[in-house]
C-alpha cells in the first residue's frame, strides 16, 4: 500500500485544509473520529469531492492558540499506539489458538 498523496489547500496556525488522494475513507474516518473527540479540536471533518473517486478534502479547525499540525501528529501517534496493542492482543490470541 503506498502512502497518499496529500496537497496543502489552506494552512493556518489553528486551521488546516488537505486534499488526500487515493485514500477510500480509511484513514482520514479514523483520523476525524480521533480528533473529534479532543477538547482541543473545534471542528473536523472531510468530504469527497466527487462521490466516486479517492479523493477528499480533510478540514480540522483547532482552538485558538492550538497548533492544527500538532493535533493531528497527537491524534496520529495515538493511532499507532492503539494498532500496536492491537497487533500485540491478535498475535497472543493466534498463540493460545494454536496451543
Amino acid at each position: 500500500m503506498q502512502p497518499p498523496k496529500i496537497e496543502i489547500i489552506e494552512q493556518r496556525p489553528n486551521y488546516l485544509r488537505i486534499r488526500v488522494y487515493d485514500d477510500p475513507h480509511t484513514y482520514l474516518n479514523l483520523l476525524r473520529d480521533v480528533l473529534i473527540e479532543y477538547d482541543e479540536v473545534e471542528h473536523v471533518g472531510y468530504a469527497r469531492e466527487k462521490t466516486f473517486e479517492d479523493v477528499a478534502v480533510f478540514e480540522i479547525l483547532t482552538k485558538e492558540d492550538i497548533d492544527a499540525l500538532q493535533i493531528i501528529e497527537k491524534a496520529t501517534n495515538e493511532i499507532i499506539e492503539v494498532t500496536d496493542r492491537f497487533l500485540d492482543v491478535f498475535e497472543n490470541a493466534l498463540e493460545e489458538e494454536s496451543s
